[in-house]
């Protein structure tokens, strides 16, 4: 509870000059054991509490949390975009905490998708689609779909321009489009001003180029199974028939 109560501390003094937190967990090596011989390693069970904490802290401040050196399994928690994702995945599929979650690297998250049987890698660029996850060098987002004029609406843990030369961001609906008159630009920019008003008062929405966040070259876009595979995804509701706007409307 003191780290806690320490951390919450720090993030109210830092807010707005600081984007990312990187955090790690005491190592044993020969020279600490030597120099502090009552330290004691942290329980992985406290390690992810901890970061559990520390996540929903640092969004409240307009932070992320990167984990360096440290069980891939606190990505879970929510910590980058890549546990973003994660999270995601595992409230999706798990109802209970302690089980094994669906960490894996940016670059390589949709290929472990398709590695469990849940749908299958494209092997052509296509216009993403509802729960697409797209996985690209350095970064891996979700889509909410295709608008008619071909820009996307996608949803990821990234940094944002600040309208007042205060970093920050996290997570975040956003714009895959040509130019900041694109549709999904326009859908992106509502939904954070509607329900995100205080973020938005601080943050624009964020427009990504195409081909950056297209380019799946180096990872790989992930379309789910929804023929109601055993453990897979099924859609009754039609949610990924709809176009971003509607989805956005249904699922809020």
């Amino acid at each position: 509870q003191r780290h806690i109560e320490a951390f919450s501390a720090m993030c109210t003094k830092l807010e707005g000059f600081t984007h990312t937190c990187v955090i790690s967990y005491i190592d044993l090596y020969e020279k600490v054991l030597r120099n502090f011989p009552e330290v004691r390693r942290v329980p992985f069970d406290t390690q992810m509490e901890l970061t559990k904490a520390f996540v929903e802290i640092a969004a409240e401040h307009h932070m992320i949390i990167k984990p360096c050196g440290e069980d891939p399994r606190l990505a879970s928690a929510g910590a980058d975009c890549s546990g973003f994702v994660g999270w995601t995945l595992y409230n999706t599929f798990r109802t209970e905490d302690g089980e094994e979650g669906f960490v894996s690297s940016a670059g390589s998250l949709a290929a472990m998708l398709a590695g469990n049987g849940w749908g299958t890698l494209l092997e052509k660029e296509e216009p993403p689609m509802p729960g697409d996850v797209m996985s690209i060098a350095g970064h891996v987002w979700i889509s909410l779909g295709t608008c008619s004029d071909g820009s996307t609406v996608i949803v990821h843990s990234t940094p944002s321009f600040s309208r007042r030369g205060q970093p920050g961001g996290g997570v975040q609906v956003s714009a895959v489009g040509k130019d900041a008159d694109c549709e999904a630009m326009s859908i992106a920019r509502e939904y954070m001003k509607t329900r995100c008003p205080r973020w938005y008062e601080r943050y624009d929405a964020v427009l990504k180029d195409p081909a950056d966040y297209l380019d799946c070259s180096k990872g790989g876009h992930f379309r789910w199974d929804l023929s109601g595979k055993e453990d897979g995804l099924t859609d009754p509701e039609g949610i990924f028939a709809m176009d971003p706007q509607q989805l956005l409307d249904e699922l809020l």
